[in-house]
């Protein structure tokens, strides 16, 4: 059978229908849809100004234990926006808000035989230390970070409601705090004086796409409250991190392979081009765990990495690090294995006679250069989402580092 044609570009090139439309569904648009709405919420809290509901401020301040007591002392009534709260928790500019398509369900996890990290070798490789994301600065400087409890060792739970039951059943222990303009946010523990707000139904539905009963599931559950230290008589400060645990979270991207027939030959040159990328980036391969759900999922960990394939064609890489002291060498050492991971892949496929490309569709930080290049949230996918919800275009851009 001769093989299929696509027809010209205005650049004279012929494109592959299978690579131009990268595999899109109904589905797949709106799960991303569903995803950047996450953004978009928290986007509506960090913008200054209408997202606001400011109250008089009350005299005295109350002090919490930790972080989540903001929450019950609202639903309580003993807070109202407007008041001051101080006290101790882990500051850090990451959160696990996002939910990858490919990705590691519950009842997986218990087939996963994941031995601890012992003493001097670092964060382990487990899919139980969830995706990070970090939200960058408004142009205008006011930063956004979150409040967790002192001492907590890692993202180990989403902290975002991916549906109303979610909401319903379980507690989130993070705080949202805005801070003052050009206000750095670290990793670390920290003494914070913050004025509580409310995020408002107005300004959730017009600035983040919440609205109805998620707007009310979230109230209910304390999730539309945040606190600034923006004002006057509002601090956030350095505590020593000595003898402090390390936070762990995991560096992801969540991609697309596209490419005529490249899905089917994408499992088994995974298996084959994984411990080599591992081996060629980290200088050594350890032994590695293969977990198969029927047809559909292929867990591979192989550490200090770990892979998701969902058939045919999503693929998400994560890696567990301490944000808080590896950062910067944990980025790197990402970027270069997932690029050593692709150019195997592409060479693979390539070897049965078939094209292959590798979309990045979100990433835990996509002002990265390594993302942006790659134009990290600035798909197909995320083209039509913006287009069928328009609001949602000043989230894109300020989670790239493109907004006006």
């Amino acid at each position: 059978m001769p093989r299929r044609r696509g027809r010209a570009t205005a650049s004279g090139r012929r494109s592959n229908p299978s690579m131009r439309y990268g595999h899109i569904s109904e589905r797949l648009i709106a799960k991303a849809e569903v995803e950047l709405g996450k953004y978009g919420y928290h986007w509506a809290l960090a913008s200054r100004g209408p997202a606001r509901v400011r109250a008089r401020p009350r005299s005295g301040v109350q002090r919490v234990a930790v972080p989540a007591e903001v929450k019950a002392s609202y639903r309580r009534g003993d807070l109202k926006p407007g008041d001051l709260v101080e006290g101790t928790a882990l500051l850090s500019p990451f959160v696990s808000i996002y939910k990858p398509r490919a990705y590691y369900p519950e009842y997986l996890l218990g087939q996963m035989k994941l031995e601890p990290a012992r003493p001097g070798e670092g964060i382990p490789a487990s899919p139980r230390i969830r995706p990070a994301v970090k939200l960058p600065p408004l142009p205008e400087g006011t930063g956004l970070a979150f409040l967790y409890p002192p001492g907590k060792g890692a993202l180990e739970r989403l902290a975002f409601p991916g549906d109303l039951r979610e909401a319903l059943t379980r507690d989130y222990e993070q705080v949202p705090l805005v801070l003052p303009p050009e206000s750095e946010a670290w990793t670390g523990p920290c003494e914070f004086r913050a004025r509580l707000q409310r995020l408002s139904a107005s300004d959730a539905l017009k600035l983040g796409g919440v609205a109805g009963p998620l707007y009310g599931t979230l109230e209910e559950r304390g999730l539309t409250l945040f606190l600034s230290a923006e004002d006057d008589g509002c601090s956030v400060e350095r505590l020593s991190t000595e003898g402090h645990a390390p936070f762990a979270g995991s560096l992801y991207l969540e991609a697309r392979v596209t490419g005529e027939r490249a899905d089917a030959h994408l499992r088994d040159a995974l298996a084959e081009e994984l411990p080599a990328a591992v081996e060629k980036h980290f200088g050594g391969v350890e032994a590695a765990q293969r977990t198969q759900v029927m047809s559909r999922l292929l867990a591979l960990v192989q550490p200090p990495v770990i892979v998701i394939q969902r058939a045919p064609h999503l693929l998400s890489l994560f890696m567990p690090c301490d944000l808080a002291d590896d950062l910067p060498g944990c980025a790197s050492d990402f970027e270069g294995f997932a690029k050593a991971l692709f150019a195997g892949l592409r060479r693979n496929i390539e070897g049965h006679g078939h094209d292959l490309d590798v979309v990045i569709d979100f990433a835990y930080d996509c002002r990265r250069p390594f993302f942006a290049e790659r134009r990290a949230m600035r798909t197909d996918l995320v083209d039509e989402v913006l287009r069928r919800r328009p609001y949602l275009v000043p989230v894109r851009d300020w989670l790239t580092g493109t907004l006006a």
